[in-house]
């Protein structure tokens, strides 16, 4: 039971990971740069409190560079939706579509592959869980 626990706990917090810069860059784009200081603090102690997951993802380069790709593609969707999208356009949908399916991709990615599954495996083991 501690190592289902153990991974739950991983996951959400590299789900916060990934979907940091996306709060970020909304905050940026629709003006809110009190709600965007108080994010970049938020975030920057996340990583302070969680060295550990942060050590782990920046030697694991397939978990790096699955993050951060799918962190950057989700922040260039909702870039596009605030800067170029219409509030009344039907392009909306397309653009919401688009980012569930990169944030269903990503978490498949993640957590259900088998690299990702054997990340999580060696992240268990790393940390003595």
């Amino acid at each position: 039971m501690e190592e289902k626990e153990a991974v739950e706990k991983f996951k959400k917090k590299v789900t916060g990971l990934m979907l940091f810069p996306v709060v970020m860059f909304t905050l940026a784009l629709i003006g809110q740069f009190e709600l965007l200081a108080l994010t970049v603090l938020l975030f920057l102690i996340s990583l302070k409190l969680q060295r550990e997951i942060v050590s782990f993802i920046k030697s694991d380069a397939w978990y790096r560079n699955v993050l951060l790709y799918m962190s950057s593609l989700l922040s260039l969707l909702m870039v596009v939706r605030i800067v170029f999208v219409q509030q009344s356009s039907p392009l909306v949908y397309v653009v919401v579509f688009l980012f569930m399916a990169a944030l269903t991709l990503g978490i498949y990615l993640l957590f259900a592959s088998k690299k990702g599954k054997a990340s999580i495996t060696r992240f268990s083991q790393h940390s003595g869980n």
